[in-house]
């Protein structure tokens, strides 16, 4: 059975998103240059505010994650099996 949740986050001038095997999503506002990793700010939650029964699921080791980024009209997927 798939189970969906959803972070709404936020652009920023200083995001490079460079980083060619990793990228974070965060809560903080502000932003330097030395997080090539992140691709959005001002996130509306965490994984730590996420309902424990999903924080299970994404842990098995069984899980398949799908993750959306959406920017405008641009859909970008990564996919973990």
């Amino acid at each position: 059975m798939a189970i969906s949740r959803t972070i709404i986050a936020h652009g920023h001038v200083n995001i490079l998103a460079t980083n060619k095997t990793t990228f974070e999503i965060t809560k903080e506002e502000h932003l330097s240059k030395k997080g090539d990793c992140i691709i959005a700010v001002s996130a509306d939650k965490a994984l730590s505010d996420f309902d424990e029964t999903f924080k299970r699921r994404v842990c098995s080791d069984r899980a398949n994650l799908t993750i959306l980024v959406e920017a405008d009209r641009v859909v970008e997927k990564a996919h973990e099996s």
